[in-house]
């Protein structure tokens, strides 16, 4: 059975940690969770990059930032049109609203939200509102069905306002912690040492959590409408976050500084009714496989899951390299890089750098091979792999 009606919903800024199906106990999220038992499940995707350009250059061509003369690839947009779909754009980030491929949605709703504190109700929040005007527009279509449409939301998320109800985030600390403030500023930057560092990441932690409350409220009764609409055919849904967040991590907030993990890692989640549900698959992901799965999606096949053996991103010039068994991160200035084992040190603790020196520069010579093959306009994971065993585990 094929659904008709494909929504890719794209959260900036949700890491993977912050959904109960990675791990999450610090808050609940039942529409989250339920989402998650009903779809395939990724549990190794990592963005390419933490600047939106690149993001959505990835997610609608299907390939990393190349040059300018490779620009004119075709848009998965403009070959899911070519295909019949009705396409819109649903997005409360201007900067999404002007991407290039852009032109190729039938239309484009772009909302604007001027919030200057926290809103009272879950509905009333950027989040909220825009997804209701997503609903909006579900609503419409179910009166008219023979073309097949997709739906593109596009939510600012954990990168816009903080605004979810106060009350959300009061609930995550105790009677000792510090007070949270009533701003609804991201909190992003680096932390300060010690204990008020601490006290920095904790707060963040519970204002970026309640946001991801907010979005799960949103999301229920987004759910809940798709099964009143259409409850013989499912619609197919993708949930999937733009890039990660810092919430104190290596000593940061936000999604500026080096390439680690935690600006990368973001969730993905398939639901369709050509996909058996409780599945879990292990494959590494990039930003730019999505585009492949959307169209298998669209033509009702069965998912052929991406294998890749090497992930690669860059932050502020930092650059990370992943593969089944390390991440190496190299610094901005190219100067200085770490080693990570996976997947026992997936929170980048102990770095292992000084322990591979063959390793590590097997994965600078892998870094340097990368940027040639960018300057040339070449696809870079067609690269062959350097001589060394890049499967080793640390000796001492």
């Amino acid at each position: 059975m094929t659904s008709r009606v494909l929504i890719v919903l794209i959260v900036d800024g949700l890491r993977a940690r912050a959904l109960g199906a990675y791990g999450n106990t610090a808050y609940e999220t039942p529409a989250l969770d339920q989402l998650a038992s009903e779809s395939l499940l990724f549990d190794r995707v990592l963005g390419e990059s933490t600047d939106l350009d690149d993001v959505y250059n990835a997610l609608w061509t299907g390939r990393p930032k190349q040059p300018a003369a490779d620009s004119s690839t075709q848009s998965l947009i403009a070959g899911l049109v070519a295909q019949g779909y009705l396409c819109h754009l649903v997005t409360d980030d201007a900067k999404v609203a002007v991407q290039p491929h852009c032109e190729a949605f039938e239309q484009v709703t772009l909302l604007e939200h001027d919030h200057t504190k926290p809103a009272a109700e879950v509905f009333d929040t950027s989040m909220g509102l825009t997804i209701e005007a997503a609903a909006t527009i579900l609503g419409e279509w179910s009166a008219e069905y023979e073309q097949p449409r997709l739906l593109w939301i596009h939510l600012r998320g954990l990168t816009g306002p903080w605004d979810a109800p106060v009350d959300f985030a009061e609930g995550l600390r105790d009677q000792d912690d510090p007070e949270i403030p009533l701003s609804i500023e991201p909190a992003q930057g680096e932390t300060s040492a010690g204990e008020l560092g601490a006290d920095e990441a904790f707060l963040a932690g519970c204002r970026y959590s309640a946001q991801v409350m907010a979005l799960d409220r949103s999301l229920g009764a987004l759910d809940g409408l798709l099964a009143e609409l259409w409850p013989e055919v499912p619609v197919t849904f993708l949930l999937a976050g733009a890039r990660g967040y810092a919430l104190g991590e290596h000593g940061t907030l936000g999604l500026a500084g080096p390439a680690y993990r935690e600006l990368f890692q973001v969730p993905l989640l398939v639901r369709s009714p050509q996909i058996a549900p409780l599945r879990r698959s292990a494959e590494l992901v990039q930003t730019s496989n999505f585009a492949e799965l959307i169209i298998q999606l669209a033509n009702g096949q069965t998912l052929e899951l991406p294998h890749r053996r090497v992930a690669a991103g860059t932050s502020d010039g930092s650059r990370y390299l992943e593969t089944d068994d390390w991440t190496w991160v190299a610094a901005a200035d190219g100067e200085t890089s770490e080693l990570y084992v996976q997947p026992d040190d997936s929170w980048q603790a102990n770095d292992v750098a000084s322990l591979c020196p063959t390793e590590l520069e097997a994965f600078a010579e892998l870094s340097r091979s990368i940027d040639a093959a960018v300057a040339e306009g070449q696809p870079w994971q067609t690269l062959e792999l350097p001589e060394v065993d890049l499967h080793a585990t640390p000796d001492g």
